[in-house]
């Protein structure tokens, strides 16, 4: 269908719905949950880049949409990363009352990082033997999602991979498939292996959250090399799955045996989903299913295998609400990932793929997820869909220097043949929009929601290199002073006070001496300047009690740095480096987390006009939506509802 012929069908939709308005002030139906709402969350959507391609006519679905009702601006979290923003849409609170302000949380007293959003806890074993109980995954979000509350009053939702969303909830009336923070087999966020015969010497490693690299040797032809899983629970050992590879040269390809499967793979080409058993003993497996990729296969073999997704059919732990759910997908759809980071960014970050090997994987991370939202708005059994996909936000965090001339790692020729995958992962998702649009009613509300936008990512700052520089801290011997240091830095721009009492080698006083060194933090940051242009860096610099409110305000940064475009935060924790400042060389090269997010909204796209008197914020939809349904707001919630009342009659739409 083109352009033309999109614009008109939703106009004659909104006109249809405008008179549906009409009627409504004396015959429509007054039972709330007659209504249905579909949000489609694309993380990463940054409005400028859409209101250019929209306007361009390239994203003739989104620009039907909002001509129908409008595009907004959305105003992010304080920290404009996946994890806090999507909380926050999901809550509608600020992260001083759900608790979460990165992927990673610090525990103060060892200053260590873990993985943040859930904890785990281990199978358990009669005699070291029977397994008597499954691994249980518990929330550390607090606050309840405004789906949990519109399905305690009876609203029907379906909620499919929404990040925050691991391990899931059981809210009333609804079904629910995890997104982030589900791990890969090895509870991680995504450790892919490689193997190949031309490593050089120390290449091979075990990265604990990245990347398995071994190396082939062949005997006549065969090689014999294995998939590292789970540590086993009792000796604490790797389990593994063996496989052979049989290589022609010739023909450029390879023959892989694994777990009784026989594959044929091409150079270049993709295998289909195999699935895994990792043995724990007689008694107990754990279920994955992994792709395998044939990179080159001539002078030289090279293999990839993705991250081990949990199998959907029989998971270590639960995925989905009711927990049946995962499963019957896959007996509908086949199978799917499971993996919260589906994307291979890792192996192309590391160099290990190439740009369109990681562009096919991430169009195959598109459809599942895809498919999997269409499958269930055909169903009709819903007043309510929020489905997110994730794939833009990982297709502009690797392929942003292709449009950005500044970038250390632009490449024009590269640039020449990949410049436009952005745009068309935009395309992407319009086309996507517009199969949903095709599906529902003339008056179901959509919404289009991003977390926040994007920025170029040329230079890496060095929070602590700076904080060593400037007097907040102290090393000896290379390593942190703690006896010395008054200040220190994790990821995403967050600046701690070490802390009496709260660290566990703090030096700082509470009180006067605390708020001495904030308030030097707040004014000394904003001078840090590019060594190499001379320009000034950090756009922002927030003390805590100025945007967190909440119980958990205890558990944020003291110090949140806001950097301008450009810029961003190392991003391992407690790094050192000689420079504040150093050039990006990595193909990860566009970036939102640490940005100042005044500059880094979000976008919504929606075909009502609402009447929006400032502007909208991620917070503001969770309200909304229970204004929408009827539903009673709790207290506690932050946001606003962009409408004053729950009739349909609030809403106008365009003609």
């Amino acid at each position: 269908m083109c352009y033309r012929q999109r614009v008109r069908k939703l106009v004659l939709a909104a006109a249809l719905v405008s008179a549906s308005l009409w009627w409504s002030c004396s015959g429509w139906p007054s039972h709330a949950y007659d209504r249905q709402i579909v949000i489609i969350g694309f993380d990463g959507m940054d409005p400028d880049l859409a209101r250019a391609w929209m306007r361009d006519g390239r994203l003739p679905n989104l620009a039907a949409l909002a001509a129908a009702g409008g595009i907004y601006d959305l105003e992010t979290t304080p920290s404009p990363e996946s994890a806090i923003a999507w909380t926050s849409f999901a809550t509608g609170m600020n992260p001083g009352k759900h608790n979460v302000y990165d992927t990673s949380r610090r525990d103060p007293q060892t200053y260590r990082s873990s993985p943040a959003l859930a904890t785990r806890e281990p199978a358990t074993f009669l005699f070291d033997y029977i397994p008597v109980a499954r691994e249980q995954w518990t929330s550390t979000r607090a606050g309840a999602t405004f789906w949990s509350v519109a399905g305690n009053a009876g609203v029907r939702s379906s909620i499919l991979g929404v990040p925050g969303t691991f391990p899931p909830e059981d809210p009333a009336n609804s079904e629910l498939l995890s997104g982030t923070p589900l791990p890969d087999i090895r509870n991680t966020s995504g450790t892919f292996h490689y193997f190949a015969t031309n490593l050089e010497p120390g290449e091979e490693h075990t990265s604990p959250s990245g990347s398995i690299v071994r190396h082939l040797v062949f005997e006549r032809r065969l090689a014999h090399a294995a998939i590292v899983g789970p540590l086993h629970p009792i000796t604490g050992e790797n389990t593994s799955v063996p496989f052979t590879i049989g290589w022609n040269h010739e023909a450029r390809s390879a023959n892989v045996e694994i777990a009784g499967s026989a594959l044929h793979l091409r150079e270049g080409e993709w295998s289909r989903w195999i699935e895994l058993d990792f043995r724990v003993n007689a008694l107990a497996r754990v279920r994955g299913m992994t792709q395998l990729l044939l990179i080159r296969a001539g002078t030289e073999l090279q293999l990839y295998v993705s991250p081990v997704n949990w199998h959907p059919a029989s998971p270590p732990a639960a995925i989905s609400s009711p927990p049946s759910f995962a499963a019957e997908l896959y007996e509908r759809l086949g199978p799917y990932r499971t993996l919260g980071h589906a994307a291979a960014s890792a192996a192309l970050d590391e160099e290990r793929i190439e740009e369109a090997a990681f562009l096919e994987d991430a169009d195959r991370a598109f459809q599942d997820r895809a498919e999997t939202i269409l499958h269930r708005v055909d169903t009709g059994e819903w007043n309510l869909i929020v489905g997110v996909i994730d794939t833009l936000d990982r297709v502009q965090h690797m392929m942003w220097r292709f449009i950005d001339r500044q970038h250390p790692r632009y490449d024009a020729e590269l640039a020449r043949r990949y410049g436009a995958s952005i745009q068309q992962s935009y395309q992407q998702a319009d086309e996507f929009v517009g199969k949903v649009l095709e599906r529902v009613g003339p008056e179901t509300i959509v919404m289009i929601v991003s977390d926040h936008g994007f920025h170029p990512f040329r230079s890496t700052v060095s929070l602590n290199a700076w904080l060593v520089q400037n007097g907040y801290m102290a090393l000896a011997d290379s390593e942190i002073d703690w006896s010395r240091t008054r200040a220190y830095a994790t990821v995403s721009g967050h600046v701690y006070v070490n802390l009496q009492g709260r660290e566990g080698q703090g030096i700082v006083a509470p009180g006067a001496e605390y708020d001495g060194v904030v308030d030097g933090l707040t004014r000394d940051l904003m001078t840090i300047v590019d060594p190499h242009t001379g320009a000034h860096i950090v756009r922002r610099v927030s003390k805590r009690a100025d945007i967190y409110r909440g119980p958990f305000v205890v558990n944020a940064p003291d110090v949140q740095v806001g950097f301008a475009p450009g810029y961003r935060a190392e991003a391992a924790a407690l790094t050192v480096t000689s420079r504040v400042v150093e050039p990006n060389r990595r193909k990860w090269s566009g970036d939102h987390v640490s940005a100042d997010p005044q500059i880094t909204a979000g976008v919504l796209i929606t075909n009502a006009t609402l009447p929006i008197d400032a502007a909208p914020r991620l917070i503001d939809l969770a309200p909304t939506v229970l204004r929408l349904f009827d539903v009673a707001i709790p207290a506690d919630i932050d946001g606003r509802p962009l409408i004053e009342s729950s009739r349909l009659s609030a809403i106008s739409f365009q003609r």
